[in-house]
């Protein structure tokens, strides 16, 4: 590209594993992490010669990856997703069309996240997150926190034994905190 002179595009596919953490995925996260960064260090590098350089973050998307490729995503129900229902692979589609046509000349170094809103949500990404008009909204049991994929609650810090000091005391058999399951992500 740098050499025909005429500029360009790159759109490289990341996910929100890019911006949020999971439990047990940490060579995954750990690359998506770094395709993020070295997208926006090509972007820097490469924008002087009118190439641009974006990525898309999918986020739950009815696909192989996800086990939902013959799914029809708007039959899908996913409460603790803003939108409520897992994407189509043809939205993040679009996105990868829009970046690489010429509406997004100006548009580099960003990462843009086709979630339905999952990010935006945080740790409050829980089933029970849209609260009945005039309720009162349901919290989490006291000592608990909400993990932003797939609603899963999990001990906090001082559930699980945090020192006042800090540190962490070792875990006993038997006490909440991860399981390593063979061949299976962690569970809590």
């Amino acid at each position: 590209m740098i050499r025909q002179g005429d500029g360009g595009r790159i759109v490289n596919i990341t996910s929100v594993h890019e911006h949020q953490p999971r439990v047990g995925a940490a060579p995954y996260c750990a690359a998506k992490g770094g395709l993020g960064l070295l997208t926006q260090v090509m972007a820097l590098e490469l924008a002087a010669d009118r190439i641009t350089v974006n990525a898309v973050a999918p986020g739950e998307i009815a696909t192989p990856m996800t086990g939902q490729e013959d799914t029809d995503v708007t039959t899908e129900k996913r409460p603790g997703i803003p939108a409520g229902r897992p994407g189509d692979a043809r939205e993040v589609a679009a996105v990868v069309a829009f970046l690489a046509g010429p509406d997004a000349a100006y548009v580099t170094g960003a990462s843009w996240a086709v979630d339905g809103g999952m990010l935006r949500m945080g740790p409050q990404a829980t089933p029970t997150w849209r609260a009945t008009p005039g309720a009162a909204p349901e919290r989490p049991p006291p000592g608990t926190a909400v993990a932003p994929v797939g609603g899963r609650r999990f001990p906090t810090g001082a559930a699980r034994g945090q020192h006042r000091s800090g540190g962490r005391e070792p875990r006993q058999p038997g006490e909440d905190g991860p399981t390593r399951r063979p061949g299976r992500e962690t569970v809590w």
